[in-house]
């Protein structure tokens, strides 16, 4: 009995354990949040529609925080559980690995408009809006976090390399020095990746495209696909295809792949290439056709002149199987002043002894069949 009653106490503990361990924390902040989430939903009953088509999206940054705006214009048929996530960077222009610092989650299902604040500090972080999984320590060449909320826009995520530090200041009596300071630019100024390449120049649609350049080592670019015109793109992006981000090599170059719609409108299309969190950008043209083939149309037929037939009788497209065909056929010889003939020479082998054979054939295949028959 006591050993019965001595292992159910263990069991038990055991079970509590479990049951009120809540797994691997989140990072949190160090004091004061520094994410706020401000949500206001508006009533609405009509359909709900993806997110895809509902959802829109606006930034502004400043000084002190970077705000992304999300604008649910109908009910979402799915609800979608996103998370606000600071990331901190090694800083002195190098952005990778990063490490959390904080989330913050949220829900979007309701029509509304949802504010996500991020306050800025002098370290250097990125601010991202996601769905999915945020690992602990995040990087090119390792784990990656989930997909931005609004995966085809990268301005909704931002990396703020925090403040340009300021010497001390020299005291020396009776006057004083104030030593100059020194501002270190943010790496996005004036940065754009160069030699932009796409191979190959023309392709049809559903085509992957080998887009490579050059640009900073250590840096990551994105590469997105622009049709002709926004008209044609859903949902009002200005844009149908973003390639992974790629790590620029130490050599100075890189190279990703992009993959043409199926669905592409034939056009001059354009390729851009920008560094992860930049705006500045380079470009280059790719014309894109539609699948398909090319049809042959034929014309006159040109045949030789039989015995018996009229001179020139129409011929029938239909019979041909080309509804592009039509025009009279016209004989190698006939009344003076017809055609010449343009087809298939005629090689002179009469018609009338083709005919004659055929019908010797097929009265000696009858002698035969009848023959076999009665000896049967």
């Amino acid at each position: 009995m006591r050993v019965a009653l001595a292992a159910s106490m263990v069991l038990l503990a055991v079970g509590v354990t479990v049951l009120g361990d809540p797994g691997p924390a989140s990072a949190q902040s160090t004091g004061a949040s520094r994410i706020e989430i401000v949500q206001t939903t508006t009533p609405s009953s009509g359909p709900c529609l993806p997110p895809a088509l509902a959802l829109r999206s606006s930034t502004r940054s400043d000084a002190e925080t970077f705000r992304l705006t999300v604008t649910v214009t109908a009910p979402l048929c799915t609800r979608v559980n996103a998370v606000a996530a600071i990331y901190s960077m090694p800083g002195n222009g190098v952005a990778w690995p990063q490490t959390l610092v904080e989330t913050a989650p949220f829900v979007l299902r309701e029509p509304g408009v949802t504010e996500i604040i991020f306050t800025k500090t002098c370290d250097p972080e990125q601010f991202d809006v996601i769905t999915g999984a945020t690992p602990p320590t995040i990087a090119p060449w390792g784990p990656w976090h989930g997909p931005l909320l609004f995966p085809f826009d990268t301005s909704t995520s931002l990396q703020h390399w925090g403040c340009p530090p300021v010497p001390p200041t020299t005291t020396t009596a009776p006057t004083t020095t104030v030593a100059p300071t020194t501002t270190i630019a943010d790496p996005c100024d004036d940065y754009t990746p160069t030699d932009l390449v796409v191979s190959p120049s023309t392709a049809f649609a559903g085509a992957v495209l080998d887009v490579s350049g050059s640009g900073e080592p250590g840096t990551m670019i994105q590469v997105v696909l622009r049709p002709p015109s926004a008209e044609a793109v859903p949902g009002g992006a200005d844009f149908v295809a973003l390639s992974d981000p790629t790590l620029v090599g130490p050599d100075g170059t890189w190279a990703t792949t992009i993959v043409v719609p199926t669905d592409a409108v034939s056009g001059t299309w354009t390729v851009a290439a920008q560094a992860v969190g930049c705006e500045t950008e380079s470009t280059a043209e790719v014309t894109i056709n539609e699948p398909g083939g090319a049809t042959t149309v034929l014309g006159t037929l040109d045949l030789p002149e039989v015995a018996g037939l009229a001179d020139e009788a129409p011929l029938d497209a239909e019979v041909l199987g080309n509804n592009e065909l039509a025009g009279p056929v016209t004989g190698g010889s006939g009344p003076a002043g017809s055609a010449a003939p343009s087809g298939l020479a005629f090689t002179g082998t009469s018609v009338h002894v083709l005919v004659a054979l055929a019908v010797l054939a097929l009265a000696a295949g009858t002698l035969i069949l009848l023959s076999t028959r009665r000896r049967v």
